[in-house]
Parts: C-alpha cells; structure tokens; sequence
C-alpha cells in the first residue's frame, strides 16, 4: 500500500468542515475498498455505493458543470459522523457519504440539507480546492458554499431549502471556517445569481421569431427561426421555394 498524506475536506455532525489527513493511499485503480484511504481521525468502513447515491451525484456534477470521474464511495464511520467528504487519492477524484445518514433523491422527496451538503462537497472538487494552497481555507469554504447555493437553486431548491444545510454548521466558525452566518449569506447569493440567470435566459427567448435574413440552399431560400423550447433559445433552419410553405428542416 502506497503511504501518502493526503487532506480531506468533511462536513460533520455538528458541524465544522474539517482538513483530515489521511494515512494510507491506495494505488489507483484499486478495484477494493478495505482501508480505502484510510484517516485515523475519521476511520470508517468503507462499502460499494447505491445507484441512487451514483445517479445523484451524477445529477449534480452535470447540473454544476463539471465532468463526473468521481470514485464513490459509501462509508460507516467508526467515530464521529460527517455526513460527506470530498478527498483526492491516487490522483483520483473521490466523495465519500455517510450510508447511515444519508437521505437521498426519490420520486416524491428532496432531503435538500444533505443534498446541500453533497453539492457544498462537490464545489470543493469544482473549485479544485485539494491542488491549491496558497488560497485561505475560509475562502475555499465560501467559494464551495455559494456553489451549493446556486446548483441547488438549478436543481430546483427555494431559497430555504438552498441555504438549509447552513443550519447545521457552526454559528461562531473557527480559526478555518467562517461563522454560519457568512456562510448562509454566500449561499443565499449563489441561489439569488442563479435566479437571475434563470431569469436572463427566459428573457432571451419569449416567443418563436425569425432570426437574420434569407440565404439560399440547395436551390432553395432559407433562414434560421429561433423556437423556444423552454424558455431556451431551440435554432432551427427552414427553407422553402418561392410561393410555397416555409418547412423545417431536419
């Protein structure tokens, strides 16, 4: 087994985001997942992800971006309980969740607190948060906490459920995180920019128009129609001969 130190990023009960270092590193492509990046503060039995965990993550990393080549991984901690995780190990990108915490996506529910929290972990990764070092950890907080405010805004939130995840950090912070209310205040700002983006885009796209002037094709005369297919702008291009109904085509 490979020995590195490594630091992990952790959202726990109750409630700091925590730097752990990690004692043991498996190579990559490690098909097992006994002493999977161990840490000897937060150990934890690790165990095969749900499909549902996958599919979530999945549905955030396309919501907020960035490319899923996450390793995921479902874990039972042996101590104290963080409800995620995100780490790199063996030069792969990892999230980590708590199996016996954890509430997930189904037809009729959101658990949009531990979705925040999720979404809080991925930023990290987006923010590529594990490379940099020379950013002051409160900062990389912030910066992971407005994009959970505003990919969950995308996924759908209200601003309650957006910032609800807030109501389980600290209140006071520490010396490497900032106090609940800075952190509800970014995450507030995340889903009230991704509100007006929202809001941006159905405005570019109010009605089905016609968009530049005629050009010919193939013998026909042809121009670009701009349809709106929900609240996006759909181009598509439509040709016709003289005197004859304008068809779309393809």
């Amino acid at each position: 087994m490979e020995k590195n130190n490594k630091k992990i990023w952790a959202i726990r009960l109750p409630l700091l985001l925590a730097f752990i270092t990690l004692q043991g590193c498996k190579e990559q492509g490690a098909s097992d997942t006994t002493d999977y990046c161990q840490s000897k503060d937060m150990p934890f039995e690790a165990v095969e992800a749900s499909p549902a965990a996958l599919q979530t993550i999945n549905r955030i990393a396309v919501t907020m971006g960035i490319k899923n080549d996450f390793k995921v991984i479902g874990g039972k901690f042996l101590k104290r309980t963080p409800i995620a995780a995100a780490f790199i190990c063996g030069n792969v990108r990892h999230v980590i969740y708590d199996v016996e915490k954890y509430n997930w996506f189904d037809e009729n529910v959101t658990d949009w607190q531990t979705l925040g929290v999720l979404t809080h972990e991925l930023g990290h990764h987006a923010g590529n948060h594990m490379m940099v070092d020379n950013k002051p950890q409160k900062l990389q907080e912030l910066e992971a906490d407005y994009l959970a405010g505003f990919t969950t805004a995308r996924l759908g939130a209200t601003l309650k459920e957006a910032y609800s995840f807030t109501n389980i950090l600290s209140e006071k912070g520490s010396k490497s995180h900032p106090p609940r209310a800075d952190r509800r205040a970014i995450a507030i700002k995340g889903w009230k920019d991704a509100q007006e983006q929202q809001s941006w885009e159905r405005k570019q796209c109010v009605r089905d128009d016609w968009s530049g002037e005629s050009f010919p094709l193939y013998g026909d005369m042809c121009r670009v129609v701009n349809f709106c297919s929900g609240g996006k702008i759909a181009p598509r291009v439509a040709c016709h001969k003289e005197g004859e109904t304008w068809v779309i085509q393809g």
